[in-house]
């Protein structure tokens, strides 16, 4: 129903507030399935940032003196090219946001440091990360990781070191390798009369999450 609903013009309005629902729900979930790791979370609104100012998440280890602020998607899984492209402008959007909100945490850090309670000694680390689709590789950005929510998750409840995961983020360790985790086939697609010529992806393990 939701993936008929986008294909609609008139409907899409009514898809975005189910997509906003998902992360709302992807954010509680998050917050549950970390619960008890010594971290605390913090999402709301810092009115000096404007437009900037709405924030999906912010995960602080005080111990470490270690912030990673969040802005989270939730999409239903893609399931045409056009809905493909979509989620890929979707997750730029959410990199330009969290640009915008990097600009605002370095020219007006008070407002950021009052509402979590931190002082100039944390450092602040930021990501996308999105329940689905994480985006094409055109979208990507250097400086902002788009990363699954699940691995995320997975990764801080196997080790709740928040500074280890920021690292991890920003060497894109969580990205899968060829030879080590996967590794492209050659197969054939049969369409009626039709065959064609086609790639795979076989995996060697189901853990995309690499722990170091």
């Amino acid at each position: 129903m939701a993936v008929l609903l986008n294909r609609l013009p008139e409907e899409r309005r009514a898809y975005s507030a189910l997509s906003q629902g998902r992360e709302t729900a992807s954010r509680e979930r998050f917050m549950k399935e970390l619960s008890g790791s010594g971290l605390r979370f913090w999402y709301g609104h810092i009115p000096e940032w404007r437009d900037a100012s709405d924030v999906d998440l912010v995960i602080v280890s005080d111990t470490e003196r270690q912030c990673l602020i969040l802005e989270l998607k939730s999409f239903i899984a893609p399931a045409e090219p056009r809905e493909i492209m979509d989620r890929s402008e979707e997750i730029r959007r959410g990199i330009g946001q969290v640009r915008d909100r990097m600009d605002k945490a370095r020219d007006l850090p008070g407002s950021l440091h009052a509402v979590l309670g931190i002082d100039d000694s944390y450092r602040l680390s930021w990501a996308v990360a999105s329940d689905t689709s994480v985006g094409a590789s055109y979208v990507q950005d250097p400086d902002v990781p788009v990363v699954n929510t699940r691995h995320l998750s997975t990764k801080l409840r196997r080790n709740p070191e928040l500074a280890e995961c920021c690292r991890w983020l920003a060497s894109r360790e969580y990205l899968p390798v060829d030879g080590v985790h996967y590794k492209e086939i050659e197969t054939e697609a049969t369409i009626g009369r039709w065959t064609l010529e086609w790639y795979g992806i076989k995996a060697f393990t189901e853990d995309y999450v690499t722990v170091v």
